[in-house]
């Protein structure tokens, strides 16, 4: 019974470490070159600041868009989450994302 449960302890520890060098690898969007383009948060609320957004909740940078997460008002006052382009602090067109409702 001991020997089955030590070679069930060694095959799953030989899985772990053959699988994390795969789940550790970050992608295209943290490459020194990628993490240079993006623009700054302070650049990306002054530009949504100009653009008439106001009361910014949340900037978040999403590596996997290459775009930053952002809640915040229309000049309406409708709280909307949508996306900014990472290299150029751009809205990115669509839908203005999702109407979220203040509770």
């Amino acid at each position: 019974m001991l020997n089955r449960k030590m070679l069930a302890i060694t095959a799953l520890s030989a899985l772990t470490a053959l699988a994390q060098p795969v789940f550790s690898q970050t992608g295209p969007a943290a490459s020194p070159d990628m993490q240079a383009q993006w623009v700054s948060i302070p650049q990306v609320l002054e530009r949504l600041e100009a653009e008439g957004y106001g009361n910014v909740e949340k900037i978040e940078r999403e590596d996997e868009r290459h775009a930053y997460e952002v809640k915040a008002s229309d000049r309406n006052g409708r709280r909307l989450e949508f996306y900014v382009d990472g290299a150029t602090g751009e809205v990115l067109p669509g839908k203005p994302a999702r109407v979220r409702r203040d509770d």
